[in-house]
């Protein structure tokens, strides 16, 4: 027990002498909605898959103006398949994706006041994991997956 409270101890000494240094720690968690169309004449009637979102980021401050924001999450993403028929062999498909990003905010004030901020950035997704119908995918054997993705992020808040 003793341990425990001085671990959570240091822990909160040094988010308060980083947040006196414009660093901040945070927390990221959340719920994904992912879901997948598809073009052409037999169109696939596919379900939303509802998963969970969590990772963290650390915003280091550039002065007044601009701050960096570093993240990591851990992603469900995903699709049930419909009844339609289409996809009798494999009704579902579940991804575990890793990633990893920043961005470049523009903020209207110093961090003591409420201020606005404005960002942009790149991030990198990496598949991890993955299953198809219940069944795990073999990334050497299955070409049809991409293990890595490129997005641009934009940020924008109070």
């Amino acid at each position: 027990m003793k341990k425990v409270f001085v671990t959570v101890t240091l822990i909160g000494l040094c988010i308060q002498f980083l947040s006196a240094q414009g660093v901040y720690l945070g927390p990221r968690i959340g719920a994904t909605f992912a879901n997948a169309k598809v073009d052409g004449d037999n169109e696939p009637d596919f379900d939303n898959r509802t998963s969970v979102l969590f990772g963290g980021s650390l915003e280091l401050g550039l002065g007044d103006y601009f701050a960096i924001q570093p993240e990591v999450s851990y992603i469900q993403r995903g699709f049930d398949g419909g009844d339609d028929g289409i996809l009798d062999l494999a009704p579902s498909v579940t991804l575990n994706y890793l990633d990893v990003g920043g961005i470049l905010k523009l903020k209207t004030g110093s961090s003591e006041q409420l201020s606005a901020y404005l960002g942009a950035g790149p991030s990198y997704s990496y598949l991890l994991s993955g299953e198809v119908g219940g069944l795990d995918i073999d990334f050497d054997e299955e070409e049809i997956f991409k293990r890595g993705d490129w997005t641009a992020n934009f940020a924008a808040g109070v």
